[in-house]
């Protein structure tokens, strides 16, 4: 195993990446979509990985009148379990209890082998968030020109403080997602 120092190239990646990932809740609105060049990692090496390789399936079920889509490379782990069910359903519960009734939970939940993500709006401050557990895990607030009143710090502050519920939730259901 090699220790290699990350290049600009590699930092600008691994950006481009993550930027890709927030802005796939908003890529109804936008048409452009970040693309990058591949470039081969050895000079010659120029094929795929064998993951580019393996075909995806998805499956979208509805808990507590929430969207959550599934994505995998294994058929089987495209259906939600009853307790994985009742996890997504309580953490809806409290977040509709302790951060926001009105909020807008769409597109909702995307589950796949490497995160699970909470997408959702809240209207009346004009605030997108997505909540991650897993790869890139973390709260991401995305809104324009959101004008920095009380009652929008005490919606940060609620999401906030969610977070750390939302991922110890999540985080059991997607280590056993691995494993199985």
């Amino acid at each position: 195993m090699s220790n290699k120092k990350q290049t600009a190239y590699d930092e600008i990646k691994g950006m481009l990446n993550a930027m890709r990932t927030l802005n796939e809740s908003k890529q109804s609105k936008h048409t452009s979509v970040l693309t990058e060049e591949e470039q081969p990692t050895e000079p010659g090496d120029d094929t795929p990985s064998p993951e580019s390789y393996q075909e995806k399936y998805d499956n979208v079920e509805v808990v507590n009148e929430v969207e959550v889509k599934l994505i995998s490379t294994d058929q089987e782990d495209i259906k939600l379990q009853d307790d994985e069910k009742n996890s997504i359903s309580q953490l809806i519960d409290s977040f509709r209890q302790q951060v926001a009734q009105l909020a807008d939970l769409n597109p909702g939940f995307t589950i796949d082998e490497k995160q699970i993500r909470l997408d959702g709006s809240i209207p009346d401050l004009d605030i997108n968030f997505v909540m991650i557990a897993g790869e890139e895990g973390g709260l991401y607030i995305n809104s324009d020109m959101l004008p920095i009143e009380n009652e929008t710090l005490v919606m940060f502050d609620k999401l906030s403080k969610f977070k750390p519920t939302f991922i110890s939730a999540m985080e059991p259901m997607l280590r056993d997602r691995r494993t199985t």
